[in-house]
Parts: C-alpha cells; structure tokens; sequence
C-alpha cells in the first residue's frame, strides 16, 4: 500500500471530506479512519495504516491540535519517521503547532484553498512510495503487564482499555509468559519487581513491541535494553501506553 494517511478531529468532517476527495482527483491514495471495517480493532486498524503510509498530512485545526488521539497519531508517525505535513486551517497558525512538529514545512489554507492543495499534491508527489512490507495484525492488540501492584495495576488496565488494548497479567515466572511476550503489542514492567524481566522486556523490544518501565524517578537508567522509563506519574504512563497503542508492531511470528 501507498497512501498518505489523514490525521484529522471527527468535528472537522466537512474538510476531511473535502481535501480527501480533492486528493483522490488528483491521483493521491488516502487514508482516513473513514475506512475502519466492522467488527474489527480500530486501534489495530490505523496503526496499520500510520505503519503503511508514505506520508501523514495532519489537518491541523484547532480542534485537531487540541485532540489528544490526533497528537497521538502525530507522534506515532514521527517515531514511525513517517514525513508529515501540516495543512493549517480554521485559524491555526505555525505557532500552534506542538513542539514536536516546530520547524517542519506545512502549507496554510489561509493562502487560498485551491492554491494550497496543488503545493500539498505536489509534495506528496516527491515522497517515495512505502515499499511493501510486513502487514499487521486486525485482532486486538495485547499489553503484557508485570507488576505485584493491584493499583498500577488497574490504572494500566484503564489506559489500555480506553485505546483498545488487551490486558494480560501473568506472573513473571509462569511457563507461558515468554509465548504470551511473543504476541505483545505493548509490555508495562513494574521495575519494583523483585524478578528479573530483562530477557522478557529484550524479547518483546527485539520483536518492535514497545516496552515501558514504570520506576521511580531515582530508579532510571539503563537496566534494560530497549526500554522506555516513565515515573509513578499517571499521566506519563498513560502518554507512554496510548503512544505505544497507535504503533504497528513488526517481526510478529
């Protein structure tokens, strides 16, 4: 697949529908989560499509850098490095663009609408197509969780629920947990255990899961390989769960 996949707020369906179908009369592919199928995992779905995008044009209204599920999909893309273009609308100006996205070229609808869309056709144009590659999986994504801590516990489950994650809590040492690693989309390790998660959090970091350690802020550091130290902060730990829920994993058996 090569499609430039849109990043949008639903309160701005009107503009998605517009610069969706003036895309596709140019000749562009697109994407939008006005494609999700029934009966599937949406949060499957568009990080398949973020994965297998050549491209992300961000819609970039205020409504949609207010949204938290759209800022998650623009950072998954840029861990992704998916190149992504801006389109300012409804007032938003390059100064409100996150942090993240300072710096980067994008294109103002304010400048005239039809003028605008031809310079975003044509940088569209000068992207490289995606090469086919690994395609990813439609079922329920699945976060392994390690942890003695029945509170941490039932915040990850919160989170994880919330963006479509299945939560699966073994003991650390039980015989299945290495086969239930292979299939994790997301690993949480409570780095208060007294078990040594290392060749887990190794295993499922070496398969592109993602892997987060929820540790005090005294206890980071490079204990793991490949892993991602959040503090005892839930906010922190939520940003590092729903992130993680919006990136393909590559190298599933």
């Amino acid at each position: 697949m090569s499609h430039v996949f849109l990043s949008y707020s639903r309160s701005d369906r009107r503009l998605l529908d517009q610069v969706r179908d003036d895309l596709r009369t140019s000749g562009v592919e697109v994407w939008s989560d006005r494609r999700l199928g029934l009966g599937g995992s949406w949060i499957a779905e568009i990080s398949a499509a973020i994965g297998d995008a050549r491209a992300v044009l961000l819609l970039a209204t205020p409504a949609a850098l207010a949204s938290r599920w759209v800022m998650r999909e623009v950072e998954a893309a840029q861990l992704l490095g998916k190149p992504i273009v801006p389109l300012l609308a409804e007032g938003s100006r390059f100064g409100d663009l996150p942090a993240g996205l300072a710096g980067i070229n994008g294109v103002d609808l304010a400048d005239g609408y039809e003028e605008s869309m031809k310079v975003v056709v044509g940088a569209f144009a000068n992207v490289e197509p995606a090469s086919e590659g690994e395609k990813f999986p439609a079922t329920l994504p699945v976060l392994l969780l390690l942890t003695a801590a029945d509170t941490l516990a039932k915040v990850v489950t919160e989170v994880a629920r919330s963006v479509g994650l299945a939560v699966v809590r073994p003991d650390p040492s039980a015989a299945d947990v290495l086969e239930i690693a292979a299939g994790a989309h997301v690993m949480v390790i409570d780095g208060r255990l007294p078990v040594d998660c290392g060749f887990l959090a190794g295993y499922v970091a070496g398969k592109g899961g993602r892997v987060v350690c929820v540790t005090e802020p005294s206890g980071r550091g490079s204990r793991w390989t490949g892993v991602r130290f959040c503090g005892r902060d839930v906010v922190e730990l939520e940003r590092e769960i729903c992130v993680a829920a919006f990136l393909p994993v590559l190298g599933r058996a």
